[in-house]
């Protein structure tokens, strides 16, 4: 006489992976083994002793094993069972605390590392208060900066390859959050040794000097460029360049030593004039001015890290302002 397959047995010689697996059993696997008790587990659950066998029976099909075995004061585990419960429960628990949105961020033991794409310009003006704000409070906490093409910022956040961006970026899309930083405009530069400039820059003195041209990759900053270019043709004149420069760094010290007139951020002069003996005039011409903001991707908005340390970073460079 054929016997009726047990449904047990045959779900044995399918393994269940992951996938097949309603996680909502794994969760009342872990209450039935924690209290040895079909209807406790269902308190705990709050669900009735009739869902949680009903589950159960589920669980046991997909495992192959009965999991669990009456006696006269509950149920006890099997050896698989018993095999299986420190793999459930730790996985719930890691499951539980990664989707946590009420975690608390600890910044004196973090070791995390925020990149932040910045031009040369924002790394020498920001980035060295924002860090020594930072380490007070986080000393293993730390900083790099990169500097990408303006076009790779936005899939560059993201990805996650760079947690935020500063600078002027009005062509990002929907996706990303900022909050500005700084209101900023552009002055002149010339050695305190021009006597023919040193005490004031006329529209006619600006038009006839040599300059020093300021070039950065940051759209934020080069966008100046642009603006003197319109300015010269509209007085029918072409701008007579010396240098056309990448980098911030070391033009102060061209301009002191020579009769070059240098257009650049006004925060960026006053930190040249600290450095080296110039002179800052007003642009002769008004132009423009500019927000340079924090940006960040709409992944971070709510991780605690991040959040810690965009409101640092916001601090610290509204502070110095």
């Amino acid at each position: 006489m054929p016997r009726h397959p047990d449904p047990i047995a045959s779900a044995a010689r399918a393994q269940p992976t992951l996938p097949d697996v309603d996680l909502n059993l794994l969760k009342v696997f872990a209450a039935v083994y924690h209290h040895g008790q079909v209807t406790a587990a269902a308190q705990q659950l709050d669900m009735t002793p009739s869902a949680v066998s009903n589950a159960l029976a589920r669980l046991r099909r997909h495992c192959g094993d009965m999991l669990f075995v009456r006696t006269q004061r509950g149920v006890v585990p099997t050896p698989y069972a018993t095999k299986l419960s420190g793999v459930v429960m730790d996985g719930l628990k890691v499951l539980d605390n990664a989707l946590r949105r009420d975690e608390v961020f600890s910044p004196s033991n973090s070791e995390m590392t925020f990149r932040v794409n910045v031009a040369d310009v924002g790394q020498m003006l920001m980035i060295g208060a924002v860090l020594e704000r930072v380490r007070d409070e986080a000393p293993l906490l730390g900083i790099r900066t990169v500097d990408l093409p303006v076009p790779e910022v936005e899939d560059a956040l993201m990805r996650g390859d760079v947690h935020f961006a500063v600078g002027h970026l009005v062509s990002m899309g929907k996706s990303l959050f900022r909050r500005k930083l700084v209101s900023e405009d552009f002055v002149c530069i010339v050695s305190q040794s021009n006597k023919r400039l040193r005490h004031r820059l006329t529209l006619e003195d600006f038009l006839a000097s040599i300059h020093v041209r300021y070039s950065p990759v940051a759209v934020s900053l080069s966008r100046i460029n642009v603006e003197l270019d319109a300015l010269f043709r509209k007085h029918g004149r072409r701008q007579r360049v010396a240098l056309e420069a990448a980098h911030a760094f070391g033009l102060s010290s061209i301009v002191a030593g020579s009769d070059y007139v240098l257009t650049v951020p006004s925060r960026l002069a006053a930190h040249y004039a600290r450095l080296n003996p110039i002179v800052i005039h007003p642009m002769p011409v008004q132009l423009p001015t500019f927000d340079i903001s924090l940006y960040w991707h709409e992944r971070d908005q709510r991780d605690p890290a991040h959040q810690w340390f965009r409101n640092k970073f916001v601090e610290v460079v509204k502070a110095a302002n």
